[in-house]
């Protein structure tokens, strides 16, 4: 029987949805950018759109930003607008500063990842069984010494921190692998999304662990212990940026990751 609805949770519906919402998109002016999947230009209206699977963001002039929707919504059955929040995970929370150097005031973007990053720290909680978390200025141990938290300050007494050493031991204590491995992947894939999407700090070590998958031992374990503790005394990090100058003023530059250098 052909099936002629797409059937939410088919294998096959995300990409039937993706082709959907591109074919109308399309309708409407709106063009793919190069290399962007997903992201789509409105020349006339000169509007920026994403596609996330059900979720919309539409960016652009104030005053043309209805008409945008109002095009979408011609093909599309989706919900009214709102004003941005909560997206893909992370908070986006708009706010106003003055430049220091200019003194000029400016429309200020925040990406806040607080909420994501405690429920990281809680699946390694509950994986692990591991509960106390030890203040960390930085994701790294010292090198080439143990786990050293004398940079950040001591908010728990020795009686916790030997509970923390202890319940670290317990959840390592598999007879098959002596290590954390069964649980290292759930928890550094689960960091990885916020890392990439708004706390760069955490990417190297990330990373670096994750080369480490299959061949996981007792020392990883530390270090992903140290990583966990850093994201627990950093919760308050923000990624934040602005645009200061006039649109006239403004030119476009682009990076790209080092696969695309020559």
């Amino acid at each position: 029987m052909p099936l002629e609805q797409n059937l939410y949770g088919h294998p096959d519906a995300g990409g039937w949805w993706e082709r959907h919402a591109d074919e109308k998109a399309r309708i409407e002016g709106f063009v793919p950018i190069e290399n962007w999947p997903s992201v789509y230009w409105h020349d006339g209206l000169e509007v920026v759109l994403i596609i996330y699977v059900d979720d919309f963001k539409l960016s652009g002039p104030e005053d043309k930003l209805q008409l945008g929707w109002d095009l979408i919504s011609k093909g599309l059955n989706i919900e009214p607008p709102a004003k941005l929040g909560l997206y893909l995970g992370c908070k986006h929370e708009e706010s106003v500063r003055i430049l220091p150097d200019t003194g000029k005031s400016v429309r200020v973007m925040e990406y806040n990842m607080e909420d994501f990053l405690r429920s990281c720290v809680d699946r390694y909680r509950e994986l692990t069984g591991v509960h106390y978390m030890r203040q960390a200025a930085t994701p790294f141990l010292a090198e080439p010494t143990g786990p050293d938290f004398t940079d950040g300050p001591n908010t728990v007494t020795n009686e916790e921190v030997k509970a923390a050493e202890e319940a670290l031991e317990r959840a390592a204590s598999s007879q098959a692998t002596q290590t954390l491995k069964p649980y290292a992947a759930k928890v550094l894939m689960k960091v990885l999304y916020a890392a990439r999407y708004a706390r760069f700090d955490l990417l190297r070590a990330v990373c670096y662990l994750a080369q480490f998958i299959t061949k996981w031992d007792q020392d990883c374990d530390k270090r992903l212990y140290r990583l966990m503790c850093y994201i627990h005394s950093t919760y308050h990090l923000r990624l934040s940026g602005w645009v200061g100058d006039d649109r006239d003023h403004v030119t476009p530059h682009l990076f790209v990751d080092a696969d695309f250098c020559r």
